[in-house]
């Protein structure tokens, strides 16, 4: 069973950042070096550049792009119980760069959900899929605005451990 993605960092007093996708950004840089490393010792300016395979070329630097872009970005979720926020971030690693791109205002009674996200997934590969009933389960924090997305896993221990260890540093409610 894979394992939840997700680092929890206390970046203050009363405050926490979550930064998701580590795991699957590792598997984006080995793609993009076997990529880089595939088209360096392949290519052949005098052909691949020439009019007819100009289409080829283009899309296989789109895709060394991606997987370099997808790499390199960072996305986590600050909890500030001091200031009552809630900011869903973006940046770069090693803290470089970050950026809020929404901030939400806990309000007066925050809380910790944990919900099951319904749906029909595939239990064994490709070849002779069953489909399951299983569905991925789901840890949010509940504002005055919004509901706001922490992380999600198909573990149900998993997510609420990291519920428990949440509620238990930042005070609030597990639901």
């Amino acid at each position: 069973m894979a394992k939840l993605d997700v680092r929890i960092k206390e970046s203050g007093k009363d405050s926490l950042q979550i930064e998701l996708g580590g795991r699957s950004r590792l598997l984006y840089l080995v793609i993009f070096i076997l990529l880089s490393l595939t088209v360096f010792f392949s290519i052949d300016p005098a052909q691949d550049f020439s009019s007819s395979r100009i289409g080829g070329t283009i899309f296989t630097f789109v895709l060394i792009l991606l997987s370099l872009a997808v790499t390199v970005v960072v996305r986590s979720v600050s909890i500030d119980k001091s200031s009552g926020l809630v900011e869903k971030r973006i940046g770069l690693p090693f803290g470089l760069y970050s950026r809020a791109t929404k901030t939400y205002v806990m309000g007066s009674r925050p809380q910790l959900l944990i919900n099951s996200i319904s749906g029909l997934y595939p239990e064994t590969g490709m070849k002779g899929a069953r489909m399951s009933g299983k569905g991925k389960m789901s840890l949010s924090i509940e504002t005055a605005e919004d509901t706001v997305l922490i992380c999600e896993g198909v573990s149900k221990d998993e997510i609420s451990s990291v519920g428990q260890y949440l509620s238990h540093y930042l005070g609030y409610p597990l639901k």
